[in-house]
C-alpha cells in the first residue's frame, strides 16, 4: 500500500442509512468542486432510490457551508456521506497545471484506503451526473479484474501516450479515469498506486504527461491489469459529465 495509515487526518460522518450498503461510491474534490460532488451524489440517489448507497468524499479543503449542505443531503435521502480530510504533503509534489490541481490524485488515495474495507468501490469525478439506473455496477463481478472502466477513443494524447509508454492504446483502447469500478484487492495486490506514482515522478516522462494520473494509469505496465473490462456503452448514457 503506497498511502499508509497516516493518510486520513480526520473524518466526518453523516449517516441516516438503515442497514448495510449495496455499493460504496467515492469522490475526490477540494472545496471548489464540492458543489459538483453534491449534485452528483443527489443525481445518483434520485435515480436509484431503491438502492442502499454509501458515499465517501476525500478532500483537504471543505467549508462549514458545504459540510452543512452535505449533511442536509444525507438526512433528506437517508444515506451515508463520509468526508475524509487527507494528508496531501506528497501529492502536492506531483505534476499539476492551471486546469488540474493536486485533487486529481485523490482517486489513487481512495483505491489504497479501501483495501481490506470493501471489495469494490465506484469512483466518480465530481462533474459526473447520473440520469439512470446503476444496477449494472452494483451487480458487476470484478473479482477477476482490477478496474472496470470506459474507453476514451477521443483522447487527444493517445498517440503521444503510445510513443511515451511503448503501448498500443490507439488499438487496444485508452481508458478514462473519471468513472472506475475498482477491485480494491487486485489494485493492492498489483501495487497499482505505487506503479502510477513511479510514472508520475519519472523525469524522462514528465513533459509528455498530458492527463497526469490518467496517463499514468494507462502506462504499459498497468494496461494489462487495468484495462480488462469495459463498462457497456448503454451505461455511458447513465453516467456522463455535466
Amino acid at each position: 500500500m503506497f498511502f499508509g495509515h497516516d493518510l486520513v487526518k480526520s473524518k466526518v460522518e453523516f449517516s441516516s442509512l438503515e442497514g448495510g450498503e449495496e455499493l460504496n461510491i467515492a469522490y475526490g474534490a477540494d472545496d471548489k468542486f464540492m458543489f459538483g460532488a453534491g449534485v452528483s451524489i443527489e443525481s445518483v440517489i434520485i435515480n436509484n432510490n431503491d438502492r442502499k448507497l454509501k458515499f465517501h468524499i476525500f478532500t483537504d479543503d471543505i467549508s462549514r457551508e458545504n459540510l452543512d449542505k452535505l449533511s442536509q443531503v444525507c438526512k433528506k435521502h437517508k444515506t451515508t456521506i463520509n468526508i475524509y480530510n487527507v494528508n496531501t504533503d506528497f501529492i502536492k509534489t506531483l505534476p499539476t497545471n492551471k486546469t488540474w490541481n493536486h485533487a486529481i490524485y485523490f482517486r489513487l488515495m481512495i483505491a489504497d484506503y479501501f483495501y481490506g474495507k470493501v471489495s469494490k468501490i465506484l469512483y466518480l469525478d465530481s462533474d459526473v451526473f447520473c440520469n439512470g439506473d446503476i444496477s449494472y455496477l452494483v451487480n458487476l463481478d470484478v473479482s477477476r479484474y482490477t478496474v472496470a472502466a470506459v474507453s476514451d477513443p477521443g483522447a487527444k494524447n493517445i498517440i503521444e501516450a503510445d510513443e511515451l509508454f511503448g503501448t498500443q492504446l490507439g488499438f487496444k483502447g485508452y481508458f478514462n479515469s473519471g468513472v472506475m469500478l475498482i477491485n480494491t484487492n487486485e489494485w493492492y495486490r498489483l501495487s497499482i498506486t505505487k506503479k502510477s506514482m513511479h510514472t508520475l515522478v519519472n523525469e524522462s516522462k514528465f513533459d509528455s504527461l498530458k492527463y497526469y494520473d490518467q496517463d499514468a494509469g494507462n502506462d504499459s505496465n498497468l494496461l494489462i491489469v487495468l484495462y480488462r473490462e469495459v463498462v457497456p456503452d448503454d451505461l455511458i448514457m447513465q453516467l456522463h459529465r455535466l
